[in-house]
C-alpha cells in the first residue's frame, strides 16, 4: 500500500509541476506524470515487493560479486534442476 501511496503522490507533484511551474499542457503533463508513477510501481514492485521472485521463477539462488570485480559468475542451479524448460525437445 505504501508503494502505491507514494507513486500516487509523485504522480501528482509531476503533474502539478508540469502544469504549474514549467507551464505545459495538460496532455504533456499527464503523459509525464502516468510514465513517472509507472516507473516507480515497476521499480518498487521489482526491487522492494518482490525483490526474490526473479530468482525463485529461474531456480537459482542470487551470486553475489565483490565491488568492482570484473569476474562474471553464472548462477548456481538449486536442487539439481537444469534451466531447460520441462518437454523442450532439445534439452
Amino acid at each position: 500500500m505504501a508503494l502505491y501511496l507514494f507513486s500516487l503522490a509523485a504522480n501528482v507533484a509531476v503533474n502539478k509541476c508540469c502544469i504549474g511551474l514549467l507551464s505545459t499542457g495538460l496532455w504533456p503533463a499527464f503523459l509525464l506524470a502516468t510514465a513517472t508513477s509507472t516507473i516507480l510501481n515497476f521499480l518498487g514492485q521489482k526491487f522492494w515487493v518482490f525483490p526474490q521472485a526473479c530468482s525463485a521463477y529461474y531456480g537459482f539462488q542470487p551470486v553475489e560479486t565483490p565491488p568492482f570485480s570484473t569476474e562474471r559468475r553464472m548462477p548456481v542451479p538449486r536442487h539439481n534442476q537444469s534451466f531447460a524448460h520441462p518437454g523442450d525437445p532439445n534439452s
